[in-house]
């Protein structure tokens, strides 16, 4: 079994453990403000992404992001910075996104190596 069929089971398995809950959904695009009062306050927010096509979380570092329900796809303040920096196509934002909920991943800065800690 190649990694990508296992990696594909493991989100199909993980997807059935998920809970679903209501949340309050922010419509980034035009709600910057509430986003940033929200992470400010509360240390994490809820995102309507219309270009990933799913509700993600936004937290302001690490320890907030656990505050997100088991399985969520959480993208922390530095990663969001990352993204930003590489001003990266709505393709690109697609696949990277697709990897971070398959593997459980970090947005990492472009110079570092990814498995320098493996």
């Amino acid at each position: 079994m190649s990694y990508l069929q296992m990696a594909k089971e493991w989100e199909v398995k993980r997807k059935s453990q998920v809970k679903q809950e209501p949340v309050q959904v922010i419509d980034f695009a035009s709600e910057a403000a509430i986003v940033k009062a929200t992470l400010s306050w509360q240390g994490i927010a809820v995102i309507q992404s219309n270009t990933l096509g799913e509700v993600v979380y936004w937290a302001r570092d690490e320890t907030e992001a656990t505050k997100a329900p088991q399985g969520a796809v959480v993208y922390t303040l530095s990663e969001l910075r990352e993204l930003a920096r590489g001003n990266p196509t709505r393709e690109m934002l697609q696949q990277i996104h697709e990897a971070k909920r398959i593997f459980n991943g970090k947005v990492v800065e472009n110079s570092k190596n990814p498995f320098e800690n493996t």
